[in-house]
């Protein structure tokens, strides 16, 4: 009786578990971490059966059965994002121990597949990024995440060829050496062998009557080289066929490739090219030569690494240089004719000088003055002046030992106040005089003082330069803003104090910045050495900064931590703005915008909408995008920024691209896409503002799995199923797992 009723109780308890498996959570898969990512090769280099080539593109991943039962992968996915996107691949087949899904290029897609391998083409797989790493999970047939491994930001270990990433628990992965299958060999390949000490000695193109055209090759070294597998051809484009070499050349020797004995291509009279390449393809040595009618039988051969046309050519011969003959005495001398000589700058070198510049006015306005060194005047007509962003043409007379001085309203030169250089150059592109300079003074003037330049607070434009002292005052004076809108207005390198809330935290979208809001205008706040305090999200800031305003970009610059103080924090309030495109005056505002996918890379997305184009650079590494094609219907939201002269949109995170597919219904498919923008764009506009980064980013239920499945008490309960209690066990293990799901979701969903 007891035995009987443990058999049923045991009955009762398997039963237990499938109701609270299927029932309970209808998605929940009896193959749940049985099958998981084992084995990542991202850097390629693996020697295949059936394919004995090894490149980059041989990338796989191989996924492992722990279990002692086959299971079906049918319907399942492989999910891949890196370098080259969101890629699913949809697998089939049984998984019995190991499986490895392999890339293949579009070439060997007619290799039969290898026992246990799936093939997968390179379009479907993308491309494992090296240096961004990737994301990577696989999927059962009910959509239950099975495994993933987050690794987007960057490999936890960098491999070297003919290694991969195995993983040794949940949470570590170690460097081994390659094993797809756990069977196939790892033969790493050589590097390829270095080819050199053969060249090009001596052509003879145009033979005299009776002779052959022939190619010298010479050996430099002090061995014997096997010169099988070398090729000789002419010009690339077109000419000869490419004639393969053999044999040996002995060492210090030569070996003569003569028309009809060696010599399959054939020479030009008038313009040619020989060209040697090594086994691997790469050039060793290549003659260009033209030749004149005058010079029939003569060859060209390099004489003390000089290439000289020689009369007496000198096959299997070490060259020499050619016997030059002197002409004979003539009575009656032969009148030369007169060759006109080039003509010579007009000016030396210094005639006309930079004698001030002025750069950061107090008042006024900027000025480049010039000086006359000479006792003559000097016309400069034709001249230039210029900086490192612009170049104005001069005009007129600088009288002798005198000055002529151009301000910015008619050069248009804007001298910057970080750091410039001024040059001169005459009408020979003589450069006449050129002066550099950091950090301008407000006020001051720069001017020659004896072997040097320095700063006078005496301005003296179209007179003799006055030196005197500047006080020594290192106290720097912030001109307080309280809008950044005006900031397009403020001069280059102006030092500036505001008031600002932090939007993006310093490594929210780079290490080096992180970025502010004033007046619903963002701006970015930059230090290469990255000296900023603890900010968040939120915070109210006042930060004294360096104005930098150029034409390809415009940021603050701070150099301390100290330049920044924390006086608040406070929820962050946002109004997004629909626009049609980006205009240079949107500059700093949150924007949505929305249109037909154009153009997609790595770092920047291009849209279509009516008479607008606009561009949206995306910070790869940070901001996962997801997929889409050309034509698809694309709304997106983010701030304005100058980047590389033009005014750019920048989502902050993935939930800011939102993508319909387009809709293409015969004569009606413009109808269609259109609706298909318009309805996105009016779902993404319920909120017109919100609080903070954290409401635009929605998990999906592959991150929710993740999140359990490295939680203690999670790990302890499947313990406990698997050991000790079946029922209890299922119950209490699919009852937390079922409201944890729906307790997430209804917390991080926005409508």
């Amino acid at each position: 009786m007891t035995q009987g009723k443990t058999h049923i109780f045991q009955n009762f308890n398997r039963i237990a578990l499938l109701l609270g498996l299927f029932l309970l959570t209808p998605q929940f898969s009896l193959a749940f971490q049985e099958v998981e990512i084992n084995e990542i090769n991202y850097t390629g280099y693996t020697i295949w059966s059936d394919d004995n080539v090894t490149d980059a593109n041989d990338e796989f991943i191989e996924l492992k059965n722990s279990s002692n039962t086959s299971i079906s992968l049918t319907g399942w996915n492989l999910r891949i994002v890196s370098g080259a996107g969101d890629k699913i691949i949809p697998l089939t087949g049984n998984i019995t121990d190991y499986l490895v899904i392999r890339k293949i290029t579009a070439a060997q897609s007619s290799l039969t597949p290898l026992n246990k391998v799936i093939n997968v083409t390179s379009t479907n797989f993308g491309s494992l990024s090296n240096t961004a790493g990737a994301y990577i999970e696989i999927r059962n047939d009910k959509g239950i995440t099975i495994d993933s491994v987050n690794f987007a930001e960057k490999w936890p270990q960098i491999t070297k060829q003919g290694e991969s990433l195995h993983k040794i628990n949940n949470v570590s992965w170690e460097i081994k050496p390659l094993s797809p299958l756990n069977l196939a060999p790892v033969i790493i390949p050589l590097p390829p062998t270095v080819y050199g000490g053969i060249s090009i000695s001596e052509i003879y193109p145009n033979p005299a009557e009776g002779k052959k055209e022939f190619v010298e090759l010479v050996n430099s070294t002090d061995k014997d080289i096997d010169i099988t597998g070398w090729k000789l051809d002419d010009i690339s484009s077109g000419g000869s066929a490419t004639q393969t070499l053999s044999g040996i050349i002995s060492a210090k020797g030569v070996l003569l490739l003569e028309d009809g004995n060696g010599l399959n291509i054939i020479l030009n009279n008038d313009a040619d090219s020989v060209i040697l390449y090594d086994p691997n393809g790469v050039i060793q040595s290549q003659v260009d030569y033209t030749m004149k009618s005058s010079q029939k039988g003569f060859s060209y051969m390099k004489v003390d690494n000089t290439w000289v046309w020689n009369a007496e050519p000198s096959p299997r011969v070490i060259n020499t240089s050619p016997v030059v003959v002197l002409p004979e005495p003539q009575l009656n001398p032969i009148i030369q004719p007169i060759i006109p000589q080039p003509i010579l700058p007009q000016y030396e070198i210094g005639s006309i000088i930079l004698s001030e510049l002025y750069p950061y006015p107090q008042e006024g306005n900027e000025f480049i003055e010039l000086i006359n060194t000479t006792d003559k005047d000097i016309n400069v007509t034709g001249w230039k002046l210029s900086d490192l962003a612009k170049t104005y043409i001069l005009s007129g007379i600088v009288p002798a030992k005198g000055y002529r001085t151009w301000y910015q309203d008619e050069s248009k030169i804007s001298l910057n106040n970080t750091s410039d250089t001024v040059t001169l150059t005459d009408t020979y592109n003589q450069i006449q005089s050129s002066v550099s300079y950091t950090k301008a003074k407000k006020g001051v003037s720069y001017i020659p003082l004896l072997q040097s330049w320095g700063w006078t607070g005496t301005i003296t434009p179209n007179s003799s330069n006055i030196f005197s002292e500047i006080p020594d005052n290192d106290t720097k004076t912030y001109r307080f803003i309280d809008n950044i809108e005006t900031l397009p207005e403020i001069e280059d390198g102006e030092l500036i104090e505001l008031q600002a809330q932090v939007i993006i935290p310093p490594g929210g979208l780079a290490d080096t910045s992180f970025y502010i809001k004033n007046n619903d205008r963002i701006i970015r706040v930059y230090d290469r050495q990255k000296r900023f305090p603890l900010l968040r999200e939120g915070d109210i800031i006042r930060i004294q900064s360096e104005w930098h305003n150029t034409d390809t970009q415009q940021y603050l610059k701070v150099s301390a931590k100290e330049d920044i103080s924390i006086v608040d924090n406070q929820k962050i309030t946002i109004k997004v703005q629909d626009i049609g495109g980006v205009e240079n005056d949107d500059w700093g505002k949150i924007v949505r915008v929305n249109g037909e996918l154009d153009t997609n890379t790595k770092t920047k997305l291009t849209l279509l909408n009516r008479n607008y184009t606009t561009s949206i650079k995306l910070f790869s590494d940070k901001v996962i995008r997801p997929k889409m094609k050309k034509g698809d219907g694309v709304v997106i939201t983010g701030f304005t920024e100058v980047y590389d002269g033009e005014i750019r949109i920048i989502p902050w995170n993935s939930s800011q691209i939102r993508v319909r597919p387009a809709v293409k219904i015969s004569s009606v498919s413009e109808v269609k896409q259109s609706n298909t923008i318009s309805e996105l764009r009016d779902d993404m506009s319920n909120n017109p503002s919100y609080q903070g980064l954290g409401d635009f980013k929605v998990p999906g239920e592959a991150d929710l799995v993740s999140n359990v499945e490295r939680m203690e008490w999670y790990n302890r309960l499947d313990r406990l199923l698997r050991e000790y209690s079946w029922f209890s066990g299922a119950i209490m293990l699919n009852s937390i797992w079922w409201g944890y799901l729906i307790l997430q979701k209804k917390i991080n969903t926005i409508k």
